[in-house]
């Protein structure tokens, strides 16, 4: 069945009718292709007075007229239409974040980016103002679109960023305590810009103080006392303002170091016992206890001691057997023939296994 659009009031004569192709057929909107109106007026023998001829729109136009009037003698029905036409795309001008960047050029957190553009002809209907929330990138890149009125989309328009909302991580955070000495060391990754150690309490009597700043992956931290417990905050940052921390605490004091408490060694492997340094000490007594009793006394001059598989103390011929070993460290000042030792180190025991 034919559909006719645009009929005048019932009592009016002549008739002028009419379509458009495509869809809508009643000629109202935008039209994104090429359109064709049909006239059509009734009754056959009324005559044309103006317009009314049969007509394809094919280039872009914002609005224009086509009519058709027609008399039959007796009476004039006239019908004027707006065509438009837009069948090209806007065009995207640019983009712009709805807000500067974070961090020396970097975002670290989502950013909107608002694009906008031109249409020529039924103007910008709307752009898409997308978010970027990743992935981390230093060539990030947002795509946006505009659509206009008669519902062309516009080629994709590419917004480029740098993005990074992942802060570096930091590991392996130890703090080694010594005499006088805490050594603080930690891993981090290689985009790190900044780093710097904050100790609790701090310098001078201050709450906290900034003790080190980077590059580097250890701190040793000899303006320290001993017995008093020291809280080290690690701080990283990557090159777009991310922050990432860890603490660790240690209370210096001169120390045995290894082998650890009551650890099972293997009795064709002697251990190498080693202990914290102490300042100002010009040698060390190293004394091995077994079932209660003495049977090597030692003086090395540095903080450790190779122990050997067969051995002789006051005389007698030593060996390591499977076992409880308890050993002990008093750090010695001066020429060892005065005999000025300080505080013991230890005891600590192992264990060598059968």
């Amino acid at each position: 069945m034919l559909l006719l659009f645009g009929a005048q009031r019932a009592e009016a004569t002549p008739s002028v009718t009419y379509k458009c192709s495509p869809a809508p057929l009643n000629c109202v909107g935008w039209y994104r292709s090429n359109v064709s109106i049909d006239w059509t007026v009734t009754p056959s023998d009324a005559t044309v007075v103006a317009g009314c001829q049969d007509t394809s729109f094919t280039t872009d136009t914002p609005s224009t007229n086509a009519f058709c009037k027609a008399d039959d003698g007796e009476a004039t029905a006239t019908v004027e239409l707006k065509i438009k036409v837009d069948k090209t795309p806007p065009v995207v001008t640019g983009g712009h974040a709805t807000r500067g960047a974070d961090f020396n050029g970097w975002y670290n957190y989502p950013v909107a980016v608002v694009f906008g553009g031109t249409d020529l002809t039924s103007g910008i209907a709307s752009c898409t103002a997308p978010t970027y929330a990743g992935p981390d990138s230093g060539t990030g890149l947002l795509v946006g679109t505009c659509i206009d009125q008669a519902g062309n989309v516009s080629s994709p328009f590419g917004f480029g960023l740098s993005y990074d909302a992942t802060a570096p991580p930091i590991t392996g955070l130890t703090a080694a305590a010594g005499d006088r000495s805490v050594d603080v060391a930690w891993r981090a990754p290689g985009d790190v810009s900044a780093l710097e150690v904050i100790r609790t309490p701090g310098l001078r009597s201050a709450s906290s103080s900034v003790v080190f700043q980077g590059p580097g992956r250890r701190f040793e931290d000899t303006a320290v006392k001993n017995g008093e417990r020291y809280v080290y905050a690690v701080r990283v940052r990557d090159a777009a303002g991310n922050w990432d921390d860890g603490t660790v605490a240690a209370v210096p004091h001169p120390h045995l170091v290894s082998p650890a408490r009551l650890r099972a060694l293997r009795r064709g492997n002697p251990p190498v016992l080693k202990w914290t340094p102490v300042r100002r000490a010009s040698y060390y007594n190293v004394q091995l206890f077994r079932d209660g009793k003495k049977i090597l006394s030692a003086w090395p001059e540095k903080a450790r001691y190779q122990l050997k598989k067969r051995w002789t103390y006051l005389g007698k011929r030593r060996r390591l057997v499977p076992g409880k070993y308890r050993w002990l460290v008093f750090p010695g000042y001066g020429p060892r023939s005065k005999g000025n030792y300080g505080d013991r180190l230890g005891p600590t025991a192992f264990r060598i296994r059968r």
